[in-house]
């Protein structure tokens, strides 16, 4: 089992030289304060329906992105997934259902991305793609390092597929219509409110 100690040591004795030759210290078992923190990390900056980033932590690696691209002189793609129509779901199957739903195009969205084939992103830099949940049935892309403007409608192409593939929930077989904008940074626009609202 893995546990988390926090540890205090003091030396009590030295001899002539100053070398150390007794030492008190203390020993907590801190596991639970650090499970507690982890749980509130968690609950602070990921959706508990899906396990994605929500709105605070998505917001935060925006800017990081965005920093990082300014820095090295690259592109980052902003992309707003919306489900259509997805409040006749919750009304005729209901939340339960949407919410398996929720599930299933968050899966979709993360798993499309992580078996990009790279053509679409370019070769260099540290900063990942990422998928977070906003709230509701919205959903957004970050696409980091983007070599050229084509390359995000790719990637988007990629996922409108991928969603509109039927999905079998509570017995029924539905079909998803997901609409997708894109704001590119810089060149539409350079902070995250301003390429939040054009995407």
């Amino acid at each position: 089992k893995v546990r988390h100690v926090h540890q205090q040591v003091e030396v009590a004795g030295r001899d002539d030289a100053g070398h150390a030759t007794q030492i008190v210290g203390a020993l907590h078992d801190v596991t639970q304060r650090t499970d507690a923190e982890e749980q509130i990390r968690r609950l602070a900056y990921y959706d508990t329906l899906t396990g994605l980033p929500n709105r605070l932590l998505y917001l935060e690696q925006l800017e990081s992105a965005l920093d990082y691209a300014h820095r090295h002189r690259q592109k980052v793609a902003v992309m707003f997934v919306d489900l259509d129509n997805f409040k006749r779901i919750n009304d005729s199957l209901g939340h339960a259902a949407g919410d398996v739903m929720l599930k299933e195009v968050a899966g979709r969205l993360s798993r499309c991305l992580r078996s990009s084939d790279f053509l679409a992103v370019g070769s260099g830099g540290d900063a990942p793609s990422s998928v977070s949940r906003l709230g509701g049935d919205e959903f957004t892309v970050v696409l980091s390092n983007i070599d050229r403007p084509e390359s995000a409608g790719m990637v988007a192409q990629r996922l409108l597929q991928s969603l509109r593939a039927p999905m079998l929930i509570e017995g029924h077989e539905l079909v998803v219509t997901p609409s997708i904008g894109i704001a590119l940074a810089p060149d539409h626009a350079d902070s995250v409110s301003e390429l939040l609202k054009l995407a």
